[in-house]
């Protein structure tokens, strides 16, 4: 990002316009390349629409003077990497609430098993369940290498992938327990004859911030 210099004040009234002119030339340009940044610029088509969008890292929230907008209180965003994303993830963009809370706007990482940001954090994935035995748990981490930690998680859901339309009749479950911030202990029950691998696994969901 370069510097944009710009002399204030000119043209200054008592002044001869020839003494401001070096001033206001600079003035000048000053905005042009001022516009560029991020935009498309003066003589171009689509003049003024945005290319991409830059803000400094900061290490801490701004303070900032709340505007009164439609009976809302606005405040600036502010754009820096969370410590717990992985490395090399991008940027993140979070949004200040009037209440004194801060919401992750950006960041994902999509797969089978992954995450996003909505607003709120949405994380998601399946489990194999293989065993013979008619009963079966075991947990879900969150904070591993395909996802990142709640704050708090407010709820979690699942459901069986049952593969076969044969195990419908029987008596199949999938429960959650022990919801915490980095995961959740899951229980399966069925009554097939082979065991939690008959119904093939299950897809969960977890939501939170």
């Amino acid at each position: 990002m370069t510097f944009a210099n710009y002399n204030l004040n000119l043209p200054n009234g008592p002044d001869n316009p020839s003494n401001d002119q070096p001033g206001m030339q600079v003035n000048t340009n000053s905005i042009a390349n001022l516009i560029a940044i991020d935009h498309i610029g003066f003589n171009l088509n689509n003049g003024g629409y945005h290319t991409l969008l830059h803000m400094p890292s900061q290490g801490s929230f701004p303070a900032n003077i709340p505007t009164q907008i439609a009976g809302m209180v606005q405040f600036d965003s502010l754009l820096y990497t969370p410590p717990t994303i992985p490395p090399g993830a991008a940027h993140a963009q979070l949004y200040a609430t009037n209440d004194g809370g801060t919401v992750q706007m950006t960041g994902f990482q999509q797969s089978t098993r992954g995450w996003c940001w909505a607003g709120m954090l949405v994380q998601w994935g399946t489990i194999a369940l293989t065993s013979s035995s008619g009963h079966k748990y075991s947990t879900v981490t969150f904070a591993d290498a395909q996802g990142i930690p709640f704050t708090t998680c407010y709820n979690v859901q699942a459901t069986l992938q049952v593969v076969s339309t044969g195990e419908l009749s029987n008596s199949n479950s999938i429960m959650i327990q022990n919801v915490t911030p980095t995961g959740f202990t899951w229980v399966a029950n069925t009554s097939s004859s082979g065991g939690v691998a008959d119904l093939g696994g299950f897809y969960w969901m977890a939501i939170g911030n």
